[in-house]
């Protein structure tokens, strides 16, 4: 097959089926101009809601992830801040059981050494 006869059929055959589409179509051309035109209006209505929404969603999540990181900031602070005061609270006590625990182990070696003695 030659390259003029492909060109042909593919005419030839764009022609037919474009008559038959008008022939064969329920609605007159100007009702399907209409309908293709409500449809298109709709999509751009929707395209464009989706538009919106999206922009809305974009920036709610950068406003939470301000807030989170805020809160972030705001929390850790305080955490790190009530750890140095429990330690500053609790280091007495801390010392005064390790000073305990250490007349204990006095207490326990000199017992060894009596009983082994006896």
């Amino acid at each position: 097959m030659n390259m003029k006869s492909i060109s042909f059929g593919l005419v030839a055959g764009t022609i037919i089926s474009g008559v038959a589409v008008l022939l064969t179509a329920p609605t007159s051309g100007r009702e399907l101009r209409n309908s293709c035109q409500n449809t298109l209006q709709s999509f751009k209505q929707s395209a464009n809601q989706l538009s919106k929404e999206g922009i809305e969603i974009k920036n709610q999540a950068v406003e939470t992830a301000k807030l989170g990181g805020d809160v972030l900031k705001t929390a850790s602070t305080e955490l790190k801040a009530s750890f140095e005061e429990w330690q500053k609270e609790t280091a007495p006590s801390i010392e005064r059981i390790k000073t305990e625990i250490e007349g204990v182990q006095k207490n326990v070696e000199e017992l060894q050494k009596l009983t082994k003695k006896d």
